[in-house]
């Protein structure tokens, strides 16, 4: 086994130390500025999804690499009802924080829980799924699981001379899926 010369020590010594200081700024902000880690979230989320998000509510562990999003509202796009796009009921991220400090984004474990998906055509016939998600990379990302449910998906049809409105119950509960890989954003 190769013996780690004085400068390897060193820059590794540096690079514990970069990281130690950033996850002490890090949770000194969440601790302190509880509002403005919210903010922060919900803007990252606004700029992956190109529509507006709201965040009820933001847990972070201190003991485990890990923080939960509460109650989400992902807003329709101009043109629709006010009624919102999705309410997701929880974000659950286990992350991996050595794999930031290298712009590197590993999550371990995803889970989203979808309350409600509501898909709506309006009265020009056009769907308020966005066609286009925004194209801006944000590092490289490595999701090792998702765990995904969606409750039921409601799809109103104002394109008519009458309102239609149905809801389906998907049946999509504790989807895994595996090795997710891509740009954030």
């Amino acid at each position: 086994m190769k013996k780690k010369t004085g400068s390897q020590k060193s820059s590794s010594s540096v690079v514990l130390n970069i990281g130690i200081f950033l996850a002490l700024v890090v949770i000194v902000t969440v601790l302190l500025f509880p509002r403005t880690a919210k903010s922060f979230i919900a803007n990252q989320m606004t700029k992956a999804t190109g529509l507006p998000v709201t965040i009820e509510q933001l847990d972070f562990s201190l003991t485990q690499p890990q923080f939960l999003i509460h109650e989400i509202l992902l807003a329709n796009p101009e043109g629709f009802p006010a009624v919102g796009l999705a309410q997701i009921s929880k974000i659950k991220v286990q992350y991996v924080p050595s794999f930031a400090l290298l712009g590197k984004f590993n999550l371990k474990k995803v889970e989203v829980d979808f309350k409600e998906l509501r898909l709506i055509r309006n009265e020009e016939g056009v769907i308020n799924l966005p066609l286009q998600l925004p194209t801006q990379r944000v590092g490289d990302m490595i999701i090792d699981e998702v765990v995904l449910n969606l409750g039921p998906l409601t799809y109103t049809d104002l394109s008519g001379k009458e309102p239609v409105q149905k809801t389906y119950d998907v049946g999509l509960n504790q989807a895994i899926y595996r090795n997710v890989k891509g740009g954030a954003g």
